[in-house]
């Protein structure tokens, strides 16, 4: 189901107030919200994060192998090569420049 479908069905069941419904109703936000608390988590995470994987990129292209490598000891616990590489496609794309590369891995700079 959408987001946006169990909101309209929260809103419906508050209107109706008998008791069976503000049960489901009760149900349904937890559902949302359980999944806003991991996002927000997740969020704090690679806030977290941010500052010492980019005070180890340069001017000079790096992989990723190599950024991790160069800052692994100062990430958070569970934030691995992945979530770096993540990082830096998704959140981090103002600070950082991807370079292509066909014949090997992708490098990174600073922007």
């Amino acid at each position: 189901m959408k987001k946006s479908s169990m909101k309209t069905l929260i809103k419906y069941l508050t209107e109706k107030n008998d008791d069976y419904m503000m049960d489901i109703k009760d149900e349904l936000t937890a559902e949302i919200n359980k999944g806003e608390e991991k996002a927000a988590a997740n969020r704090e995470l690679y806030e977290t994060a941010r500052d010492s994987v980019l005070s180890v990129i340069e001017d000079k292209p790096l992989t990723i192998a190599e950024i991790y490598e160069a800052c692994a000891d100062i990430l958070p616990d569970n934030f691995g090569k992945g979530k770096v590489q993540y990082a830096l496609n998704h959140y981090w794309t103002d600070a950082v420049v991807r370079l292509d590369n066909d014949k090997g891995p992708h490098t990174y700079r600073r922007a």
